[in-house]
């Protein structure tokens, strides 16, 4: 789904397109809505599949209603148009819609009269155009959003107002949002999922009576400056992500920063974190390029997968001498109670590390983003290498996994362009989705024979690979697992093979504008899965003589 504007402009637009367009040229008009429908109905679209079911409430107070986040409206808001005096409703949704590269404009009128919803949504997708109808009885469940000034809101069962859209309309020019403590004489404590999301704020406020900001709240709302009150005791998934501010302090009572809170914050350089918190997510500061030093406090307790990866100015991860639950080494972070290595740093200027005898796990992404590694030493005592361990290490040339690791994940070496040598070891059984994607540099690789299956994508778009030998007893090879690496001419295909997925061995081929199969020539035994994928697929291929 793409959106081709900001929702709150769309709304806007849509207001003036109701009352100056002719009812021929513009959205259809209601009718009067039917009877109540004998149960509750769910909502189709055109081609009748199930879209989810509305929740709303008929009140003289409310000019808003929210819906459930359903598929039908991300949104989750739209707007009343008319109440006439019998106390039918008619409101509004527009969305534009991608299908198969072309824009579909999808335009809904809603109609509220009684225990009934009349949907009548008009279609237009280039010069086609297309209407059609739903109704639905009311479900039982109610929940009202209120409208006071520029921000909609609902209340929780203490009185206090979350705000759910802020509908100020979209100003360019706004250099500071001041967000009131109060909405009709309720105090503000929350900021609800999406509520400012893509609105160019600039300097925001935020009220000390607020104590929980949302998921995406403020993600990706231009903020160059903010406070938050030390009110607040929770931080959404991705509620920061995305802006411009050079500084943040994170209040004592937050407990919790969520997964990508502060991600992709590429102006972002100081962040203090207070005495309290006890955890941090996975890609909270994710993508944070400005940031240098990162002071972790003696309370933190807990890091899912590693918040730092991609901060490509980070140098310093500081904690404490006497840290009673994290440790560093050589520059990289660890927990203690489990040996995990959590987080190495981006910039910190060596050649090689050689992770210390006793870590058992490499957390997701631990090196991701470091550029000036060459290579890794992994002790025997690691018992398993997360995803996207050593994705986008820039400068990675050599890496031997130990034999006590029995799967490589997902991404593990993803665009790990500088690698040229891979030891892998007998007892590997897995090699994940993307493992070895666009290892550009990577020639040729000994896959042992205790490998049973090859993920989607595993080594897609290796170009320089020319080496490849698939080992007797591999059962399942992934969609795309070769596609793009156009240098292999031989390959042998084993009869213990079960699935060979689609696209495997092709390669896309600019002249005509389509993927079609590799160069390669196959060597496979009669009547086996093998043979019968090159047949299926044009592939060119000779059989191998069994009695060898």
């Amino acid at each position: 789904m793409k959106r081709m504007m900001p929702v709150w402009l769309m709304i806007m637009c849509m207001i003036l397109f109701l009352f100056a367009a002719a009812p021929a040229e513009g959205i259809p008009t209601m009718s009067p809505a039917p009877a109540p429908l004998p149960a509750e109905q769910p909502l189709t679209d055109a081609a009748g599949s199930l879209i989810g079911l509305w929740e709303f409430e008929r009140t003289d107070e409310l000019d808003l209603v929210f819906t459930s986040y359903e598929e039908f409206t991300p949104d989750g808001l739209c707007i009343f148009q008319t109440v006439d005096e019998s106390g039918s409703v008619t409101f509004f949704d527009i969305d534009t819609y991608d299908v198969q590269g072309d824009t579909l404009d999808r335009r809904s009128v809603f109609a509220v009269s009684g225990d009934t919803l009349t949907i009548t949504t008009q279609e237009i997708a280039g010069e086609s155009r297309s209407t059609y109808h739903r109704v639905v009885r009311r479900p039982p469940e109610l929940y009202a959003v209120m409208r006071c000034g520029d921000y909609c809101y609902t209340l929780d069962a203490d009185g206090g107002a979350t705000i759910m859209r802020y509908i100020g309309g979209y100003d360019p020019t706004l250099q500071r949002l001041d967000i009131p403590a109060f909405l009709d004489g309720h105090p503000v404590t929350g900021i609800g999922m999406m509520a400012f999301e893509y609105c160019p704020v600039g300097s925001i406020v935020l009220p000390d009576t607020i104590t929980v900001i949302g998921d995406r709240a403020f993600c990706n709302a231009q903020i160059y400056d903010i406070v938050i009150p030390d009110s607040v005791s929770e931080i959404g998934v991705s509620a920061f992500a995305d802006n411009l501010f050079e500084s943040v302090t994170i209040p004592a009572g937050v407990r919790n920063i969520s997964e990508s809170a502060f991600a992709s914050c590429g102006r972002l350089k100081e962040v203090h974190l207070q005495e309290g918190l006890d955890s941090i997510g996975a890609y909270a500061f994710s993508h944070c390029d400005s940031m240098e030093r990162i002071i972790l406090p003696d309370s933190l307790s807990t890091l899912e997968s590693n918040p730092f990866c991609n901060c490509e100015s980070l140098r310093e991860i500081v904690i404490s001498d006497n840290h009673p639950f994290l440790y560093t080494m050589g520059g990289a972070l660890f927990t203690k109670a489990d040996r995990r290595l959590i987080s190495y740093p981006c910039d910190l200027p060596a050649a090689h590390y050689e992770i210390p005898d006793g870590t058992t796990v490499i957390a997701d992404h631990a090196f991701q983003g470091n550029r000036y590694l060459t290579s890794v030493t992994i002790p025997d005592s690691v018992t398993e290498i997360g995803e996207g361990v050593f994705a986008n290490t820039w400068s990675l040339e050599a890496v031997t996994i130990p034999r006590s690791v029995t799967e490589i994940g997902r991404e593990t070496f993803y665009m790990a362009v500088s690698l040229q040598l891979i030891r892998l070891p007998d007892g590997l059984t897995e090699i994940g989705d993307d493992a070895f994607r666009q290892c550009d540099s990577l020639s040729a690789i000994n896959i042992p024979d205790s490998v049973i299956m090859i993920g989607h994508e595993a080594f897609r778009d290796c170009y320089s690979l020319t080496d490849l030998t698939l080992p007797e007893g591999i059962q399942v090879i992934g969609s795309r697992a070769f596609s793009g690496c156009t240098k292999l001419t031989g390959i042998c295909l084993p009869a213990s093979l079960t699935e060979i997925g689609d696209q495997a061995f092709t390669f896309y081929d600019r002249s005509v504008r389509k993927d079609v199969p590799l160069k390669v020539i196959f060597t496979v035994e009669p009547g086996t899965c093998a043979e019968q994928y090159c047949i299926g697929n044009g592939m060119n291929y000779v059989l191998r003589n069994v009695a060898e």
